[in-house]
């Protein structure tokens, strides 16, 4: 499925992804792990146990990427050498 080019959008225009997945405890971890956020709500079961949370909770760094990811095939694939903006 090809993206869209600038002048093809309409106000008002809605994408659903056919593309979806789970986010799974790995994908936290090494998210979190490789651009070294230490963030205990991400990697530490005990602190996040104790946050307001209750639980360990996925970046939300991980969350905006993985929405860019899906978005790809309905935006930009085929239309732009670089997403510079």
């Amino acid at each position: 499925m090809a993206g869209r080019y600038y002048d093809e959008w309409q106000v008002g225009d809605r994408i659903s992804h056919d593309i979806r997945r789970t986010v799974t405890e790995t994908d936290n971890l090494l998210f979190s792990c490789m651009p070294h956020n230490p963030q205990p709500l991400h990697l530490d079961a005990e602190a996040a146990k104790a946050s307001e949370f209750g639980q360990i909770i996925v970046s939300g760094s991980f969350t905006f990427s993985l929405m860019v990811g899906l978005s790809v095939g309905d935006t930009t694939l085929g239309t732009l050498v670089a997403n510079l903006g």
